[in-house]
């Protein structure tokens, strides 16, 4: 039987939360809210119990949503590259050495969200992005398994995943879509950034570090590291 605790699912703009919240939606029973209520309202379960929260991490409220989450919640990270949402969600493109500069700014949403799930003293998850993308299966299980959902409601999900996945594509708003892709769920690779750039990920470990219980550290780098 699914869990009871609320389900609180944090990521930076732009790294697959929309359908995420399908998949945990679907996989649970329960709806979802966004940290914009009028917004983001629940995609698939309407009427149905809400226990899952869309949050990115960068309103007052969500700051005050964080400062009184329950260690009883549960609490799901998801990562994308840095540099793919960046882009995404700022609509530009920048060099290694610009990018770390900008990366380093003390008001990074991307760190401020590490930070909040590395407080966080509850039951909690890392996802990737990228993983969504090359092996969806794993990461549809991977769902279950942490939130302890009925297995049927996995393989019914992934016996229909292009329908899902559709269904999931309708849920985003024009403004979502990527640089005018019909697809938002899809990697977004270009400019001048080179993400096998040695310089950039052993700055992005250092940050980890600074930041991160060490297994935390140790699954995002080898993550990403493994992904170039």
């Amino acid at each position: 039987m699914v869990d009871k605790q609320n389900i609180t699912l944090l990521s930076y703009p732009r790294s697959g939360n929309t359908f995420t919240r399908y998949i945990l939606e679907f996989l649970t029973g329960y709806s979802s809210l966004g940290y914009n209520n009028d917004l983001d309202k629940p995609l698939l379960n309407v009427n149905k119990e809400c226990r899952i929260f869309k949050k990115h991490g960068h309103t007052l409220e969500e700051e005050r949503y964080f400062n009184n989450l329950s260690r009883e919640s549960k609490f799901i990270l998801l990562l994308r590259h840095p540099y793919e949402c960046y882009v995404r969600h700022n609509s530009i493109h920048l060099d290694t050495a610009n990018f770390i500069k900008d990366f380093s700014k003390k008001d990074n949403l991307y760190i401020k969200n590490l930070i909040k799930f590395n407080l966080f003293m509850g039951e909690k998850k890392i996802l990737f992005y990228e993983q969504l993308m090359t092996d969806h299966e794993s990461y549809v299980q991977e769902c279950s398994s942490f939130l302890n959902t009925d297995q049927s409601r996995v393989s019914e999900f992934l016996e229909n995943y292009d329908f899902h996945k559709a269904q999931g594509i309708k849920k985003y708003t024009p403004k979502s879509r990527s640089l005018g892709s019909k697809d938002p769920i899809r990697f977004y690779r270009s400019g001048n950034f080179n993400f096998d750039n040695s310089e950039f990920l052993n700055f992005f470990d250092r940050k980890l570090a600074d930041i991160l219980e060490g297994k935390y550290v140790s699954q995002i780098s080898n993550f990403y590291r493994g992904i170039n």
